[in-house]
């Protein structure tokens, strides 16, 4: 062969490599093109929420996987993340975000599942316990499995069945913190306080992990609160220090320190103030000198105890906050209040934030809110205030008060108290929303405030609410009590899902109950909004001339309880949004007793 044919071969050879090279390449989007062939040109049109074209879109699905997983492998995290679940929702590459298939269950326990996720609790014990039997005590359970177990045996009531499967299981050792917190939940349904209390001991100590301490710690409180025998002090003393984060311990003090006050216990009130204090349960402590400052005289508290009274929190989220120091209350509670009037917070940023702000970010300007809201309850990962509030301006466009005060609701109680000036307006909104009603024949006018602060508390202005007791709109009115109501004030062609309608026979609801012989003042007219005028005059009884702070402690009943305080405090935010100054002495009105 002459050199001729060589070079002619050896040409023809290069030119064929060439020209597969160059068609990978343009396949591969890496080429100088910018045309609809280039994926990362149609990706920054999805993130703006752009109109493809249908070439556009042709090109996005028909690339191949594996040249689509190469595009996406070289954007940045946040933009590679957010443009998978844009390729996802938008149909274009349903499968991109597919994961590997979970491991199929045994079919008792899948059945046994499903009929737990529909509250079949007995049929759901019934199918665990047969599978646990067939397993002959061998069976390996995951922590998640062994919770939904431990749901179906004490909803079913059947965990007496449990406790011997459980103490014979032989994985019981080695199953971490969720084998020993179903037994002891096991003895304490069935009357066994003392071996309860011993295995969730052994549960806190077998788990690392802060949620499943405290939560081994709340049902040891619980257990130890139940039984009067037992040394409640002695328990702060050995958990000291609680993490206390988001009140987690709160409702069960509230609770103690109701029964306590019901049966006028007020010594033994006084000997919780220095455990209290100690332990690092401060909303419990300023609460508990809250109402022992407010006991009956017959009460004699020591000087230390006495040193204590005035205290407040600084935390304006808080009732007794409010009540301490209306004065101040909200906004002057701390010396750097005014980052809140300045819409800055003090709160840090944490590892990873801006990362997700990025991709939340994408998601929101991509058009797919509700999804990015849905994925964010999953986890509830930290944001910015920046992207919390743009999240919030989007849903106040949109008109969705219910969602946004739900949304605001979450970063409003579990950021720092000094950077949520900016959410106050979002997360107690509708000031300016409806025509409030003046009723005429009144000697006295219903403030506005609290017409708004039971909306809040009762529907989060979610016009079409409905409770599963039949309970319906802005006011959560019972359809009887509104059809009398509408008689007697010759009110037709009424509907409790027109806001009108229903906060006009809201509003006369309250001026009924407050001209009862039964309520002497606002707060005894919301305990029987609430609870009931049968319940409040019963919760009376003995207790008069009582300091109303003392009534709403005593009530027996939680939700009561903190209906109240709930509506009190968004009747406060009210008036401060509309005054922009401290609610002061005018809160009190609601406390003093009625003048007609």
């Amino acid at each position: 062969m002459d050199n001729k044919q060589r070079y002619y071969k050896a040409g023809k050879f290069l030119t064929t490599i060439f020209l597969i090279l160059l068609t990978i390449w343009g396949l591969a989007g890496k080429g100088p093109q910018t045309g609809p062939q280039n994926p990362e040109a149609i990706f920054r049109k999805l993130w703006k929420a752009r109109a493809l074209s249908q070439e556009e879109i042709s090109c996005i699905r028909n690339l191949p996987s594996q040249t689509l997983q190469t595009c996406l492998s070289s954007l940045p995290r946040p933009r590679r993340e957010a443009s998978k679940y844009i390729l996802e929702w938008s149909g274009l590459r349903p499968e991109i975000n597919r994961t590997k298939e979970v491991p199929k269950q045994p079919p008792l326990l899948h059945q046994g599942n499903e009929a737990l996720h529909i509250k079949d609790y007995r049929k759901a014990e019934r199918l665990y316990r047969r599978h646990w039997i067939e397993s002959r005590e061998q069976g390996i359970y995951t922590g998640e499995q062994l919770l939904y177990i431990r749901k179906a045996a004490i909803h079913s009531g059947r965990a007496k069945l449990w406790i011997p499967l459980l103490e014979n299981w032989n994985n019981l050792g080695s199953s971490g913190f969720e084998g020993p917190f179903f037994l002891a939940s096991c003895f304490e349904e069935t009357g066994s306080p003392a071996k309860a209390d011993s295995w969730y001991v052994l549960a806190r100590k077998g788990s690392e992990d802060t949620r499943k301490i405290r939560r081994a710690q709340w049902y040891r409180m619980r257990l130890f609160l139940k039984n009067p025998e037992k040394n409640f002090i002695s328990f702060l003393k050995e958990e000291s220090p609680f993490d206390n984060q988001g009140g987690y311990f709160d409702d069960l003090l509230d609770d103690y320190f109701s029964r306590l006050v019901r049966q006028k216990r007020w010594e033994k009130m006084e000997t919780l103030v220095q455990p209290l204090l100690k332990s690092g349960l401060k909303p419990p402590f300023y609460q508990l000198i809250f109402l022992l400052e407010r006991a009956p005289s017959s009460f004699k508290p020591s000087k230390t105890t006495q040193s204590y009274f005035g205290l407040h929190s600084d935390d304006p989220r808080s009732y007794f906050t409010l009540r301490s120091a209306p004065r101040l209350w909200p906004m002057g509670l701390t010396e750097n209040s005014r980052t809140l009037t300045g819409q800055k917070g003090t709160s840090k940023a944490l590892p990873g934030q801006k990362e997700r702000d990025e991709f939340y970010t994408i998601l929101l300007e991509a058009g797919y809110m509700d999804e990015a809201l849905a994925l964010w309850k999953k986890q509830k990962p930290p944001l910015s205030m920046t992207t919390i509030l743009a999240y919030t301006k989007q849903l106040a466009e949109q008109d969705r008060l219910y969602e946004m005060i739900g949304f605001t609701g979450y970063w409003y109680y579990h950021l720092p108290p000094s950077s949520t000036g900016p959410l106050i307006p979002l997360v107690y909104p509708g000031r300016k929303r409806y025509h409030l009603p003046v009723l005429q024949d009144n000697k006295k006018k219903i403030p506005r405030e609290l017409i708004l602060g039971i909306i809040r508390r009762e529907s989060a202005f979610k016009e079409d609410i409905a409770s599963k007791a039949g309970a319906v709109g802005l006011m959560q009115l019972m359809p009887s009590t509104a059809e009398d109501l509408a008689r007697k004030k010759g009110i037709a062609n009424w509907s409790l899902t027109n806001p009108r309608d229903n906060i006009l026979l809201g509003t006369l609801y309250l001026d009924w109950l407050r001209q009862r012989h039964w309520t002497s003042s606002w707060i005894e007219v919301l305990a029987s909004y609430n609870g009931g005028g049968g319940n409040l005059r019963r919760w009376k009884q003995g207790k008069q001339n009582w300091n109303p702070e003392l009534l709403i402690q005593s009530i027996p009943y939680r939700e009561t309880r903190n209906y109240i305080r709930q509506v009190i405090v968004a009747t406060a935010y009210y008036r401060y949004l509309e005054t922009t100054k401290p609610p002061g002495a005018w809160i009190d009105q609601f406390y003093h007793p009625f003048l007609f």
